[in-house]
This record gives C-alpha cells, structure tokens and sequence, in this order.
C-alpha cells in the first residue's frame, strides 16, 4: 500500500511541472506576439501605468 502523502506529493509535483511548461509556452507565445505585432503587451518593471 502506498502512503497517502507520498502520493499526493508525486501528484503535486506533477501539477506544477505541467504548469511550468505551460508558463514557458505563454511567455514564449507573448514573445513572438509582441515581435510581431511590434507591441508591448508585458509590462516591463519600473514603467508607469497610464491613468485614465
């Protein structure tokens, strides 16, 4: 019989490695998207945020 915790932990660390490789997708996608459309779509730190 496994243990209960072991399990869940191997459960775990499966969720956050599918969810790191999909983070990797998006900022790759967000990449490209801005390349191409010669737009800033990220935020980039220390920028001011336009008020309305």
């Amino acid at each position: 019989m496994k243990d209960p915790q072991k399990q869940k932990i191997k459960e775990l660390e499966a969720a956050l490695s599918k969810k790191e490789e999909e983070l990797k997708v998006f900022k790759r996608f967000i990449e490209i998207a801005e390349r191409e459309l010669k737009i800033e779509i990220v935020k980039k730190s220390g920028s001011n945020q336009s008020r309305k």
